[in-house]
């Protein structure tokens, strides 16, 4: 899967909830993203969700909530 935050794509690996194996159409949830690379991000802001090998497909949406095991900022 690709994410797309601001203008930066990023592959991701995506963690559904425990018990959860697939999200409908108009499901509202809560899901654990693991980047690939470091990206500069914040809390607040949204991000787009493409399909692996379809980067013009929109799969998903959302707002960064809570950010951890970040990597040290180099100076």
């Amino acid at each position: 899967m690709s994410l797309r935050i601001h203008k930066t794509l990023v592959s991701a690996k995506l963690t559904l909830p425990e018990g959860t194996s697939q999200l409908l159409p108009g499901t509202q949830t809560t899901v654990t993203v693991e980047l690939k690379h470091v990206v500069a991000m914040k809390i607040g802001i949204p991000f787009t969700m493409s399909a692996p090998g379809n980067r013009g497909t929109t799969i998903a949406t959302g707002t960064i909530t809570n950010m951890e095991n970040l990597a040290p900022v180099r100076a």
